[in-house]
């Protein structure tokens, strides 16, 4: 949505002690009738996000770990309503070395009007380390959203103190492997957030290598990888409680699998039981589905369910994953980003912990085949109440560009528009004009406060790319704070909303996508709909509360009721 960003006024309800109500004035000139608003995705400059991403040689990547870039996380971190940016950094060989000073990390506080300010150096945080993802969520419970940084090298985890500053502590999640991506989830119920992280393969980070043996792509010599290349495993920490952790990994089953090269992953509740489920892409090899079958203890399911592979049994290069109800049948839908010259997959929810590959009918898997993909997210862009696709894209070799092959190492990124049914047409003009990068990460969030999701798009070797959503005379929203007793941002909570005839599923995660954090708050676009008819949460540990009535267009904090819940479906008033 176009215009300046507008201040939340809060108003207390006596009814409901629970849910706080923060106006957001409508768009103005709202057009029900539109059946597919106009909208664009402009590149924001002169933002103030400055950080420019190192990665290795920005001609020729001689080792694996050059080629994965770095992410970066949408979070509050100092409690003032917007969404802040962490924005990871990589390094080089030389760097490894000491023979360069390290490229630092960076926070930027958002000021407003797409405006931000460094604020590292005062807020005590920027990694040195070789970063590559990034998580957010409150892991000791404090209310404050903490930081934790997958690095080639040992892993950081960053403690919020609440006054805009942090305190980089030894929790146990030190790991020094290659970790690509993490992200915090409550898998047992107990209250406490538990980290999942991937890690792409074994590289020494004592003994660096010196000299690559080179393969072949398309004419140009490339780094060789992964395949070949020694295996690590993905961790798993169960949290302690305060913020302390302990490897997990055997007593929940998430390591008693064979190792993968891990990429993306995203927790979700994918069989409706109540307990979060988590899957992971991984490069050359079969995807995980891990099936929680209560209290953090989970089964390998992937090919059981169909989601290991594609249709036809053949290994991709699973990079990012996303999950959401592509369909809207009610049951959460997995997207996973893949190589050049293969395709994205969408799997369909079919219900009973069974998925059908329909990247195809779909409309996503032909027009993704030239493109190498990365980041995704489903995000309802056009506020019509269904749930379209981002999909970020970028090569892995810049030795293409020189040797003149028919891949290039910048590439367009890719935007789909769900026609309601889940076919899925693509819409990627209406993405920045002239904006061609090595993309990786992608995050959501309403990063202007004007009720649409924005997004930042993390490139190799380049600045981040911040995109406006600028809708223009579209449906209308809703935006939930949902907040839970154990103070986890709701992580975990599921939201059905039924609104102009039409329900729609939602879960707050800050999973998805490729080495990132997203915004953990509950985004839907109602259509023409100016009226909420329900809303029912589900809650991490098995609470719901149900609220009928509620006026479209504003953002709503959400207080998990405790002990005492009110009347289900007592209006608001």
């Amino acid at each position: 949505m176009n215009g300046r960003r507008r201040r939340w006024t809060a108003i207390s309800s006596r009814m409901l002690p629970a849910l706080l109500l923060v106006a957001l004035p409508a768009a103005a000139a709202a057009t029900a009738a539109a059946a597919e608003p106009a909208f664009v995705l402009r590149r924001v400059s002169a933002s103030g996000v400055e950080l420019e991403n190192v990665c290795g040689s920005p001609v020729r990547k001689l080792f694996i770990v050059e080629q994965l870039g770095s992410g970066g996380a949408l979070f509050d971190y100092d409690g003032d309503g917007d969404l802040d940016l962490y924005v990871a950094n990589g390094a080089d060989l030389e760097i490894l070395r000491g023979r360069r000073p390290p490229a630092y990390d960076a926070l930027y506080r958002n000021d407003g009007d797409w405006r931000f300010a460094d604020v590292s150096r005062q807020a005590g945080i920027g990694d040195p380390g070789w970063g590559i993802g990034v998580t957010a969520g409150d892991a000791d419970g404090d209310g404050d959203a903490d930081l934790y940084v997958a690095n080639y090298g040992p892993n950081v985890y960053y403690q919020n103190l609440g006054d805009g500053t942090f305190r980089k502590t030894t929790a146990g999640v030190e790991d020094p492997g290659m970790g690509a991506s993490a992200a915090f989830a409550d898998v047992d119920g107990d209250g406490d957030l538990d980290l999942y992280v991937t890690n792409y393969l074994d590289l020494d980070l004592d003994h660096p290598p010196q000299d690559g043996q080179p393969c072949r792509y398309q004419g140009a010599e490339v780094a060789c990888g992964p395949v070949g290349l020694e295996l690590q495993g993905d961790r798993f920490y169960h949290n302690l409680g305060g913020g302390r952790f302990a490897d997990g990994g055997e007593r929940s089953g998430l390591t008693a699998v064979e190792p993968q090269y891990g990429l993306g992953l995203a927790f979700a509740d994918l069989d409706d039981d109540g307990w979060v489920d988590l899957y992971v892409a991984n490069d050359s090899g079969p995807n995980f589905l891990f099936h929680n079958r209560g209290r953090g203890r989970f089964e390998e399911i992937a090919w059981l369910a169909g989601v290991a592979t594609e249709r036809e049994g053949s290994f991709q290069a699973g990079m990012g994953v996303d999950a959401g109800d592509a369909d809207g049948d009610g049951r959460l839908d997995l997207i996973v980003t893949n190589f050049a010259r293969d395709h994205n997959t969408l799997y369909l929810n079919q219900g009973g912990e069974l998925f059908e590959d329909r990247s195809m009918p779909s409309g996503i898997g032909a027009p993704s085949r030239p493109w190498l993909a990365w980041g995704v997210r489903f995000a309802d862009f056009d506020l019509d109440a269904d749930l379209d696709l981002y999909v970020a894209n970028g090569h892995i070799y810049p030795e293409l560009d020189a040797a003149g092959a028919r891949e290039t190492f910048r590439q367009p990124d890719q935007l789909f528009v769900n026609d309601g049914r889940g076919r899925f047409h693509e819409a990627s003009e209406r993405i920045a004009k002239g904006r061609v990068e090595a993309s990786r990460g992608v995050a959501s969030g309403d990063v202007d406060g004007d009720g649409d999701l924005d997004l930042v798009v993390f490139e190799l070797g380049s600045v981040p790319s911040l995109l406006r959503n600028d809708v223009a005379g579209g449906g209308h929203y809703l935006m939930l704070e949902l907040r839970d007793g154990a103070r986890t941002e709701g992580v975990g909570a599921r939201v059905r909303v039924t609104a102009g005839g039409r329900t729609q599923v939602r879960e707050a995660t800050r999973s998805g996508s490729y080495a990132v954090a997203n915004d953990a708050r509950v985004h839907l676009g109602l259509g023409a709909a100016s009226r909420v008819d329900r809303l029912d949460i589900r809650w991490p540990r098995g609470k719901r509360q149900v609220f009928l009535g509620l006026p479209a267009d504003r953002r709503y904090v959400i207080v998990e009721q405790t002990p005492r819940q009110p009347p289900a479906g007592e209006p608001i008033q």
